[in-house]
């Protein structure tokens, strides 16, 4: 690996043009929206929408990236051994993107609309469908290594101890600071924590995220639905037009949600709060008090060097 890309490092993928990418982007107020980690010599290891995957690279052209390096020169070996434990795991981790999506939807801002609440209620239940599947997988295979659902570049990090460790400050969701409020906006967590949700159980929808497709033609309504939805806050109309049964539902579904990222805390005894489980790309990058940006680079992915593998 040349002088620029060293093994253990982050590589941040600047947002494309893919519209979970714009999402992403948009929601953390930065420029990335995927991280990976520099693997072998020549290979990235990262989190796809089918798995973890170990991906040859060549940095002569492709994605603009940033590259991350931890400020104290630390040995990269126990970071391969943390990802390799990953990888050998054979854990499918379907739709990764998912649980960051929920994350942001809950502890950020939004404003409730009707069309944004049905997507948000579509990737809240798809969310929880795809953490319940986990929890049942460590309960009933409980010698297979567990994966939880924090991105995989930070967790390979807290793995390998306190001196690798990524430090965030004032996160996207983890430590975040209270934001200031724009008009007709609120953050579901404040909904859920002052007991404002209904006591019956939330209504799961009944197609969840099932397929790529599927989950591109709902990000693209997604980001365009939060793009509009700025615009006419920032125009003082009045955006609330939701029925108490909307949110009664999208409140449940929160709390849903959380308690199912509680309990998996609690099952793979991980002694961190939930809000750590949601370390988005922006963070990696702008709130790391422990990582250096040590300049861009273009990267292209070539052949795969290590099948993704699935759990069946």
């Amino acid at each position: 690996m040349n002088d620029i890309l060293k093994a253990g490092d982050i590589v941040a993928f600047k947002a494309g043009n893919d519209w979970l990418s714009k999402a992403i982007a948009w929601f953390t107020q930065t420029d990335v929206s995927h991280t990976a980690m520099a693997y072998l010599e020549d290979s990235i290891v990262e989190m796809g929408a089918y798995g973890i995957g170990v991906h040859k690279i060549d940095i002569s052209g492709g994605d603009s990236v940033y590259v991350m390096r931890l400020t104290s020169i630390l040995d990269a070996a126990p970071l391969i051994r943390s990802a390799d434990a990953y990888i050998n795991t054979k854990i499918r981790y379907d739709f990764p993107a998912l649980f960051i999506l929920a994350g942001l939807l809950i502890y950020k801002r939004i404003v409730p609309t009707s069309p944004l609440l049905k997507i948000t209620n579509l990737i809240l239940s798809s969310a929880c469908t795809a953490l319940d599947k986990m929890l049942n997988n460590i309960l009933y295979q409980s010698s297979a290594p567990t994966m939880i659902c924090s991105q995989l570049v930070y967790q390979i990090y807290y793995d390998c101890g306190s001196e690798y460790r990524i430090l965030i400050e004032n996160g996207c969701v983890f430590n975040s600071p209270i934001e200031e409020g724009t008009p007709n906006s609120v953050r579901l967590i404040d909904l859920v924590d002052s007991g404002n949700h209904p006591a019956q159980p939330a209504i799961l929808i009944s197609s969840p995220l099932e397929n790529i497709a599927m989950f591109d033609t709902i990000m693209k309504e997604f980001y365009e639905l939060l793009c509009s939805s700025e615009q006419d806050a920032g125009d003082n109309r009045t955006l609330i037009d939701i029925s108490a049964r909307e949110m009664d539902n999208t409140l449940a579904l929160t709390a849903r949600f959380l308690d199912l990222v509680e309990r998996l805390l609690e099952i793979t005894g991980y002694d961190m709060p939930p809000e750590s489980l949601f370390v988005t790309p922006g963070d990696l990058v702008y709130h790391a008090l422990n990582l250096e940006n040590k300049g861009t680079v273009n990267l292209q992915r070539l052949l795969v060097a290590k099948d993704f593998i699935f759990k069946n």
